[in-house]
């Protein structure tokens, strides 16, 4: 089969050989169907590697470029009341994942909230929340009304697995679940 080759000076041409190589920054303006294995580097298609978020008790600024597109992992919480806090979306499409990192349910809370809470950045959607304090092990899900709520809370932590999709610069979509002694919230910021 012969190599597909794109140049700056060319664009894209075939030539003797296997694959195809981009050697510059390429915008396609149409469809492309691939035959075959899509293989960057040694590994196959691969997901950005995870982030680590910090554990302490205080807010956290998250960035699309350090966070955006990414798992983000919470572990275990060195203080109470950790914030971390999604950037205003600039486009729809901006993805966040959030899960737990920990052994062992954390005895601390998690908030995740927008930037501009209280201002006009909200969540829309809704999370199945597990309550596993409970005797009778509760299942709720939990909904964003999509017109104030902009704050997600969790109390000692055990499990997650949540997603933040931005449909519009201003409204977060959410989804997912998450585990905990008492039941997540989705609310107002205070």
């Amino acid at each position: 089969m012969p190599k597909i080759e794109y140049t700056a000076a060319k664009g894209l041409v075939q030539l003797a050989g296997a694959g195809i190589d981009i050697t510059s920054d390429v915008t396609l303006e149409d469809q492309l169907s691939v035959t075959g294995a899509i293989s960057p580097g040694s590994g196959g298609i691969m997901m950005s590697p995870p982030a680590i978020l910090p554990v302490t008790g205080q807010d956290h600024d998250l960035t699309l470029a350090a966070n955006g597109g990414r798992t983000n992992i919470i572990g275990h919480l060195a203080d109470d009341n950790c914030v971390y806090i999604l950037p205003d979306p600039l486009a729809a499409g901006e993805y966040y994942h959030f899960i737990s990192g920990v052994e062992a349910a954390d005895n601390q809370k998690v908030h995740i909230t927008t930037k501009t809470a209280g201002t006009g950045v909200l969540f829309k959607g809704s999370i199945t929340s597990h309550d596993v304090g409970e005797t009778g092990q509760t299942s709720v899900a939990i909904i964003a009304n999509g017109s104030s709520n902009d704050t997600f809370e969790i109390d000692n932590h055990a499990a997650m697995s949540l997603h933040f999709l931005s449909l519009s610069t201003a409204v977060w979509y959410i989804w997912g679940w998450c585990a905990g002694d008492t039941l997540a919230t989705l609310s107002d910021a205070e």
